[in-house]
């Protein structure tokens, strides 16, 4: 039997959600293909529509988990005035110690990928990404490279998730957790040297993507980096990081993130809207837009449904709560506009170019947005 192109994405994403969760807390190992696709809701002959191998399936697993951890992890920072603190609470946390299967795809599985050479190298592509966002994303101190202190503080992280779960002693574990927390904030409580504006890191970001043979070498960027204030992609990327920090305090108090805000703005010009539609509006794949509708939904702005008219497709309505919110995003982007400084037909000028430089992006990476989520 055939299935539609929507139900047979569906059923891959499910697959992938499931096989992430079991390998994250058995081990690929210790996870087998039938058990994967039993928690799935499927037989186990399904399993060879969707990927070739177990190997295939734990590629792409442990690339979704990685790629949401990168996600939320983002939102932590942009959500945060203290982001190292920020994130520190996240991973550092015995919630995460205790529950591998919703958690860090690295602590949990980075013995295995040393030993799975098909594996290792998106592994690898994602770890220097993960570094590439932090040395950018996170205030440094001057008087050492950037890159090293990031590389510094995503292993002391690691390790330290990795020995917490491995002893058996509780309160010896959450020792382990906290001292390593401690230990990565010591240097600024202490005041040491000045924090570098996040923002400085901005010419740093270019070789998060490339991967050559040393992956996290920037010096190629040193000499060029000097100029970065005269480039058209610092300035963009600097504008980019003051939009998200003007936002924030205005829209902590309602209990939204930046991208969240943006969804909500799209909901406002006509609703329901279907995931594809909105993945396709805000340049967000299915990957990105359905965890962040699903906190939406949790938080009762939004609701969540099948088409009756096509179960492929799932509907986003605002709830009475989320249209309570109109009124003050809209005051939002008006103290945005204000905040600016910019004259009326200039800012739409402005928006419009801007526009312009972000529509082929925005044709080149959505277009597979699916209807699931």
């Amino acid at each position: 039997m055939r299935y539609s192109p929507g139900l047979t994405a569906e059923r891959y994403q499910t697959i992938l959600e499931e096989a992430s969760r079991l390998f994250r807390a058995r081990g690929i190992a210790g996870a087998s293909i039938a058990e994967v696709m039993k928690a799935s809701g499927l037989t186990h002959g399904a399993f060879y529509a969707h990927f070739e191998s177990k190997d295939a399936l734990a590629c792409a697993s442990l690339e979704r988990a990685m790629d949401q951890l990168a996600l939320k992890l983002d939102e932590t920072i942009a959500g945060s005035d203290a982001p190292k603190e920020a994130v520190l609470d996240l991973y550092l946390s015995e919630r995460h110690r205790d529950h591998p299967e919703a958690g860090c795809a690295i602590s949990a599985l980075a013995i295995e990928v040393a030993r799975e050479p098909g594996l290792r190298r998106s592994f690898t592509h994602r770890v220097a990404r993960m570094v590439a966002s932090f040395r950018s994303s996170l205030p440094w101190r001057r008087g050492r490279s950037r890159e090293d202190q990031a590389i510094g503080f995503i292993a002391t992280m690691v390790g330290a998730m990795v020995l917490a779960r491995a002893v058996d002693d509780q309160p010896l574990s959450g020792r382990i957790l906290r001292a390593a927390r401690d230990s990565l904030l010591e240097a600024d409580r202490r005041g040491e040297g000045v924090a570098i504006p996040a923002v400085q890191g901005a010419a740093e970001t270019v070789r998060s993507d490339l991967l050559l043979p040393s992956v996290l070498d920037n010096s190629a960027l040193q000499d060029a980096s000097p100029e970065a204030g005269n480039q058209l992609s610092f300035a963009l990327y600097s504008a980019s990081n003051r939009m998200i920090r003007l936002h924030k305090p205005l829209l902590d108090p309602l209990g939204l993130t930046f991208p969240q805000y943006l969804v909500m703005l799209e909901l406002f010009s006509e609703a329901p809207r279907s995931v594809g539609d909105l993945g396709a509006r805000l340049a967000m794949d299915t990957g990105t837009i359905t965890p962040l509708l699903k906190r939406l939904e949790a938080s009762g702005k939004v609701t969540r449904t099948r088409d009756r008219d096509d179960e492929r497709r799932v509907l986003i309505a605002l709830t009475d709560a989320g249209e309570a919110l109109r009124e003050p995003l809209w005051a939002v982007s008006e103290k945005i506009k204000a905040a600016c400084g910019i004259p009326g037909d200039s800012c739409e000028a402005l928006r419009d170019t801007l526009g312009a430089v972000a529509r082929p992006i925005w044709d080149d990476d959505v277009s597979g947005n699916q209807d699931v989520g």
